[in-house]
């Protein structure tokens, strides 16, 4: 049709990485130069015409720097880790689904680099709402209304806010797309190398969204520097635990369904195993009761062998997608905003003694 859009290629924050590598081939390089030094103007800006308190200087830059790698991240997401899962899992998937796997995977690329705009609209929205909330915060910090520092500062919230709004929308299609490729079946192999059945990409993809949320702990610190009541510390330390929760579901949800998934397939293969030994061994037992050796007794107990080693290797294969790599990564995305938390609490009580 004559309105018909092309596909996107990638998202906006990579193609605009893609315009900082005409200057560097470093991805990382390029997009600190094209966006990532957004935050660090920005804050240096506050810092310089306001009169920021030492916690808050503190808090400020940990919160900064969530933005400064966030399009490095963004642009990660999209040009590797998201095409190479696809390109991992199709050993996972049945041959005769691959054609739906890649139909799946255009899908996907497409709902996180066009799908976002909403999502990151409202939530951009309601992070640059902390600035009119917080005002009276703000105000001690020498961050007055419509002055040069409210200006930088209201800059950085947006950017803040497009950034870690794509970065929780990569979650959500993330999560989803884990759950739709489950649905395409699975082929277990139970001597793959990584000892999970081959289900070892699934828990790499899952965590790497554990990762993208985890680095939304360096903004506790702030949230807590904000706060001015008891109830509103109460409200923040509620948060930080559904945060917490947040993180472990965001793994646990996707590769807890691959496994209930592969479960059932390893019980079909199992009967089937059963089955077959059976079989076989009912065959065998004629034979036997005809006194007799021969080729054929010799091949059915041959038979019989390889489908015990099957069935063993089936029964033995751990399905659910959590190596030692995996959980080390998965641990510490989970005891990060703990860890921040505690450590601002004793900052803040050492810098306000």
């Amino acid at each position: 049709m004559l309105f018909d859009q092309q596909p996107l290629e990638s998202v906006w924050v990579t193609r605009i990485v893609e315009r900082g590598r005409s200057v560097t081939n470093n991805p990382f390089v390029a997009s600190l130069l094209t966006l990532g030094w957004i935050p660090v103007v920005t804050t240096a800006t506050v810092f310089f015409l306001g009169s920021p308190g030492r916690l808050f200087v503190v808090a400020q830059a940990l919160t900064a720097s969530i933005v400064v790698f966030g399009p490095y991240q963004a642009y990660l997401y999209d040009t590797s880790v998201l095409p190479s899962f696809f390109e991992e899992v199709t050993e996972l998937i049945p041959n005769e689904n691959h054609d739906q796997l890649a139909e799946l995977q255009n899908q996907y690329e497409q709902k996180f680099r066009t799908d976002h705009t909403w999502f990151v609209f409202l939530w951009t929205a309601a992070v640059v709402a902390v600035l009119p909330l917080n005002a009276e915060y703000f105000l001690s910090q020498g961050i007055q209304y419509l002055e040069p520092a409210y200006v930088a500062y209201l800059v950085f919230l947006i950017d803040f806010g497009l950034l870690s709004g794509l970065g929780l929308y990569s979650v959500l299609v993330t999560t989803r797309c884990i759950g739709d490729v489950a649905e395409l079946g699975l082929e277990i192999e139970p001597l793959h190398p990584d000892g999970l059945g081959g289900l070892s990409v699934i828990g790499n993809f899952a965590v790497w969204t554990t990762f993208l949320i985890s680095n939304g702990a360096l903004a506790i610190p702030l949230s807590l520097d904000m706060v001015t009541t008891r109830a509103g510390g109460a409200v923040v330390y509620v948060g930080v635990g559904a945060y917490v929760l947040l993180i472990a579901v965001s793994f646990v949800y996707p590769t807890a369904k691959i496994n209930r998934k592969a479960q059932a397939l390893r019980e079909e293969h199992l009967d089937e195993y059963r089955s077959k030994i059976r079989r076989l061994e009912s065959e065998l037992a004629a034979i036997e009761t005809e006194d007799k050796v021969d080729r054929k007794e010799i091949g059915l107990r041959m038979e019989i062998e390889r489908a015990r080693k099957e069935f063993q290797n089936y029964r033995n294969v751990r399905l659910y997608p959590l190596s030692i790599g995996i959980l080390t990564r998965l641990a510490s995305s989970v005891l990060l905003p703990i860890a921040i938390t505690v450590i601002e609490f004793f900052v803040s009580s050492a810098l306000a003694g």
